[in-house]
């Protein structure tokens, strides 16, 4: 048993400043299980027999009474199990191939629901394992979500098979490895599906699991796909086991990582990431592992797995400042290179998203190739979602590598259908990236930008105004007096929340962008930008002798001058700064200049150093 693992980690938090810790969360959005090799009776997965030939096993005319024109059970079914004699082999392999051959969830707990009816032993563990890796995978793949009342026939179905038949097998130590491993898998699924209702006894059950695992995991029955599938199974219910059995399975895992492919790392490296665990040999064997992984992407027809990887690489990087060598992470990005071209769009992202966090830069080659193919996922279908359009662009923003002109121009002509369904932080990524790019949008594009952005400038964060409002400035443009009035609203709104260099930024930045010397010099303005002067007092200590130099010019510029008190705590504040801080000579000069317009009073000793400082010019 294989499970296709398409999870995703976390969005790594992370924003124009310093990165936050990740947290670990299942977004569990797609997955599918092969059962092609589940079946230790060695019957095949989908050779179920047909009515007829169930009629030929049951004989003709209780057939004609158990079995309907459409093959479902009926009355006389539960009959039969319940009163007729015991099952044979053959009969209980006929009703586990009912289960492997249906085509609907319906059908399957149509089958559990008759088995109720019959001893729990006259079952064997082909059948429980039969039904939890069939049922989950056709409820995915159902047309149309389950109703309440659905949702409790199969929740019922369910547990009455836990109690009935898991249970007391898991009492007895009668399940195989393959049986725990498949057990494990399926209540996970049908957990995402939410026909497991009881977390607590969800937690319970895969604990007992994990604990019924850990002999055939020292007798070496686990294979590597198995510890794989069952570590997938705990980290989607989010249940840590037990250190021991951690211990154990980590030995494992080392011991068989020669034989593991890429989807298996993947997936161990998913678990125990979400799990926000840190198995010992990360840090001892990992450039082996990294080599291993390499040679099992190469060639890969999707990026789900390398992308994986590098995600748990970051939130290693994270989480426990680990990483592996930059060569090791250099040839997982020249084994996918060949292949990007095949990566679905949230894979793209997650790798570039990753590769900033853990400041490794790709080669021009590979960032040509991934532009190339990521103008191609912009107006293909799938595309990018929104939320993955901004961490999109808040890693190329970071990344020492301007595309082409001719891309910038497409991607901003596809960029203005996407302006009305970005959220307040997409759009400051998005104008900041443009901003880093040294991409001046079309008059077009800034018309439908302003519009789209206006209403949501209230729920902005002072660090994404002073992003968007420093972009705009080294754009070049010159923006609305109602856009920079609901910015500067929202700013003040939030002071108790600002940074001082978000504070200094927006400030110098407002006073540029502005077009309309109306709206600057209005008392309401002034009024705020005062609010704004007497804020940043509370922050004079953090601020350098550049932010000191870019505060005042923005006050003068304004024409909003501070109060002598504010000012001579300044400059009491500027001349520490100066005693370990250099300043070149311009902004030297910018200080003078401001503060005679100011018509401010310097106290010697920093009319000395800024003397001094300008004097070397």
């Amino acid at each position: 048993m294989r499970v296709m693992m398409h999870h995703r980690l976390s969005r790594l938090s992370t924003g124009h400043g310093p990165l936050t810790t990740p947290r670990s969360s299942v977004r569990r959005t797609r997955w599918s299980i092969n059962s092609h090799n589940l079946s230790s009776d060695g019957g095949a997965v989908g050779d179920g027999p047909s009515t007829s030939g169930r009629i030929a096993v049951y004989g003709s005319e209780i057939g004609r009474q158990v079995f309907s024109a459409s093959g479902k059970a009926s009355l006389a079914e539960l009959e039969l199990f319940g009163s007729g004699g015991a099952l044979n082999t053959v009969d209980i392999k006929r009703l586990t191939g009912r289960v492997k051959a249906a085509k609907s969830w319906r059908e399957v707990v149509d089958v559990m629901e008759s088995a109720q009816k019959m001893p729990a032993e006259q079952l064997d563990d082909v059948f429980v394992s039969a039904v939890l890796s069939t049922l989950p995978k056709l409820i995915r793949r159902a047309d149309r979500k389950l109703t309440d009342a659905e949702k409790a026939s199969v929740t019922s179905a369910v547990q009455a098979l836990v109690r009935s038949q898991l249970q007391p097998r898991l009492a007895a130590g009668e399940l195989d490895a393959q049986g725990v491993v498949t057990a494990a898998v399926g209540l996970a699924k049908l957990s995402d599906c939410d026909m497991y209702p009881s977390q607590p006894d969800l937690s319970q059950l895969l604990q007992q699991l994990a604990a019924h695992s850990v002999g055939h995991m020292r007798a070496g029955r686990m294979s590597g796909q198995g510890l794989s599938n069952f570590a997938w199974a705990l980290a989607a219910c989010g249940v840590r086991p037990p250190s021991s059995w951690l211990s154990e399975f980590y030995a494992r895992v080392e011991e068989q990582m020669g034989s593991l492919n890429g989807q298996d790392i993947a997936n161990i490296f998913w678990a125990v990431c979400r799990l926000e665990l840190m198995p010992p040999w990360v840090t001892g064997s990992m450039p082996g592992i990294m080599g291993h992984a390499v040679r099992c992407v190469a060639g890969a027809d999707t990026g789900q797995d390398p992308a994986t990887i590098l995600v748990c690489l970051a939130i290693w990087s994270r989480s426990f400042s680990y990483r592996p060598p930059d060569a090791k992470i250099q040839g997982l990005l020249n084994a996918m290179h060949p292949q990007l071209a095949k990566y679905a769009p949230q894979d793209l992202v997650s790798c570039v998203h990753s590769l900033v966090v853990l400041n490794i830069s790709p080669s021009r080659a590979w960032m040509t190739t991934f532009y190339v193919v990521l103008r191609d996922r912009l107006v293909s279908s799938p595309t990018l979602s929104y939320a993955d359009f901004q961490r999109l662009l808040w890693a190329l923003s970071r990344i020492d590598f301007t595309p082409s002109q001719a891309w910038l121009r497409n991607f901003v002509e596809v960029s203005i259908g996407k302006l009305a369904h970005l959220r307040f932080r997409a759009l400051s990524e998005l104008i900041w990236s443009l901003a880093c790019w040294g991409y001046t949008p079309t008059p077009e594009w800034l018309r439908e930008y302003y519009r789209v952005t206006l209403p949501q400038l209230r729920h902005y964060k002072p660090q994404h105004l002073a992003n968007s409002i420093v972009a705009l400035k080294k754009l070049g443009c010159k923006v609305p007096a109602a856009w920079l009035e609901a910015a500067l609203g929202a700013f003040c709104a939030q002071l108790a929340d600002a940074r001082a260099h978000d504070l200094v930024a927006f400030l110098d930045g407002i006073v540029d962008v502005c077009e309309d010397a109306a709206w600057m010099s209005a008392p309401a303005t002034g009024t705020r930008l005062r609010d704004l002067a007497e804020f940043s007092s509370t922050k004079f200590e953090i601020c350098d002798p550049v932010m000191h130099a870019k505060l005042l010019v923005a006050l003068v510029t304004a024409k909003c001058y501070p109060s002598g008190a504010w000012l001579s705590k300044q400059q009491d504040s500027l001349t520490r700064s100066l005693a370990v801080e250099e300043l070149e000579p311009e902004t030297a000069s910018d200080l003078r200049n401001a503060y005679a317009a100011l018509s401010a009073d310097i106290s010697p000793s920093l009319a000395q150093e800024l003397g001094a400082r300008e004097s070397t010019a």
